[in-house]
């Protein structure tokens, strides 16, 4: 499956195989259970991994314009079923011709964006700093 995944969860990947093993040992003899192993020691030392791959992940979920137009064309009821706010965009343009209610929601699509990006960078930082 390596060739299926984005760059950003090949990063992940890369993250998670270089934690070091002298950390994990140093848990286990401090006496920490495989559970508390995960929580304390390795969930923190991926975290900046982590907080990548879920902002790329989110945005691309976001903008997944191709996959869409790709797997459903223009034919059919699916076309006018599918609801991501990308393709309503796309709709706006090519059917409505509607170039003002497209660009309304192209910034409604970016405000959305930066908003869930905002919230997971603060989330992120909030756990860096009870990790210090």
């Amino acid at each position: 499956m390596a060739g299926l995944e984005s760059p950003a969860q090949r990063r992940s990947r890369t993250q998670q195989v270089r934690l070091s093993d002298e950390v994990l040992e140093a848990a286990i003899v401090d006496g920490a259970s495989a559970w508390q192993r995960l929580w304390k020691v390795t969930v923190p030392l991926l975290a900046p991994s982590i907080y990548v791959t879920v902002i790329v992940a989110t945005i691309g979920a976001l903008q997944g314009f191709g996959q869409i137009d790709v797997l459903i064309g223009t034919g059919g009821s699916a076309f006018v079923h599918t609801n991501v706010l990308i393709y309503l965009v796309y709709q706006t343009i090519e059917i409505r011709s509607n170039y003002g209610l497209a660009a309304c929601y192209s910034i409604a699509l970016f405000v959305i964006t930066l908003a869930v990006t905002l919230a997971q960078l603060r989330l992120w930082q909030r756990g860096q700093d009870r990790a210090l």
